[in-house]
């Protein structure tokens, strides 16, 4: 299992088995340090300010062994904004 906390800019706010790269607006790269053995089942909420869960969204994509990447949006286009995610697949 991995997990983390990433702020708005992509820098992971604890250390983890991960290394992130924000690399368009509201895109981020999640790369695992070690990857999984299959594909691992990914799930992120976003990080902030209270308010934010009621109009922000994050979702992941491109989920693969190595990593995934995750976007994170208001209702209208993606917006940088801080997330958490947990990864894990079975042994």
């Amino acid at each position: 299992m991995v997990a983390g906390l990433v702020d708005e800019n992509g820098a992971p706010l604890q250390q983890g088995d991960f290394k992130v790269s924000r690399y368009d607006v509201g895109t981020y790269q999640v790369q695992f340090n070690t990857p999984f053995s299959r594909l691992p089942a990914v799930t992120c909420t976003i990080y902030g300010h209270p308010w934010a869960g009621f109009q922000m969204s994050v979702h992941a994509v491109e989920i693969r062994p190595e990593g995934f990447v995750v976007i994170t949006s208001d209702p209208n286009r993606p917006q940088d904004f801080g997330f958490s995610f947990v990864a894990a697949a079975p042994v």
